[in-house]
């Protein structure tokens, strides 16, 4: 934690407005918060606890919320969230998809991914037929949904482009490629055996 240099602080004048406190107690109170932000850097540095540690799911379930709301309030003109917009995407890309290559490519549990086209199928927006693998449901977007598509896309490229301004270039550059990373290892790591003797503390 960096809070701000007891002399830049000082030198601001904040701690006169109004004469509410001298140089001296504004410096004794800077410091004694100084100190307390240090006394727990230090506890964090070396806490063996899980709970108190940095959850990655947390994190990359936050900032997926967060990006996801964003898309969401962009997109709301035209009816459709942002995950429905991946889906009618990814169909367009591939013409037809099965769902369950749907589910694999992007990580969706089948049943969620169910729900998800059962809602745009109500709208019209995609079609189903049954494969030769094992009846496997084959779905495709219907006229509607190709429409549907295009005029959802100039809105998405909005959202995109107030994102990208956010983010900065230094993390345009390296988003993709970490995102990739983050999934290619937790995929990895679901493979990962843990001895059933192994404690946890």
């Amino acid at each position: 934690m960096q809070l701000i240099s007891p002399v830049v602080y000082l030198n601001s004048g904040i701690s006169g407005v109004h004469g509410a406190f001298s140089n001296a107690d504004a410096l004794q109170k800077i410091l004694a918060i100084q100190a307390v932000a240090n006394m727990a850097e230090e506890r964090a540095a070396r806490s063996t606890n899980p709970m108190e540690l940095a959850c990655v799911c947390s994190a990359l379930r936050r900032a997926s919320r967060s990006v996801t709301l964003l898309y969401d309030l962009v997109l709301a003109p035209t009816g459709l969230r942002a995950t429905q917009f991946i889906i009618l995407r990814a169909l367009h890309d591939r013409a037809e998809i099965a769902q369950c290559d749907l589910a694999r490519d992007h990580s969706i549990a089948v049943e969620t991914l169910s729900r998800r086209l059962a809602t745009l199928r109500r709208k019209g927006y995609v079609q189903v037929r049954v494969g030769c693998r094992h009846g496997e449901r084959i779905y495709s977007l219907t006229v509607a949904g190709e429409h549907a598509l295009a005029v959802a896309l100039p809105y998405w490229q909005r959202a995109q482009d107030r994102l990208k301004a956010a983010l900065g270039g230094e993390y345009q550059e390296s988003l993709f490629s970490f995102c990739e990373h983050i999934s290619k290892a937790a995929k990895c790591a679901e493979h990962i055996r843990i001895a059933n003797h192994a404690a946890f503390s």
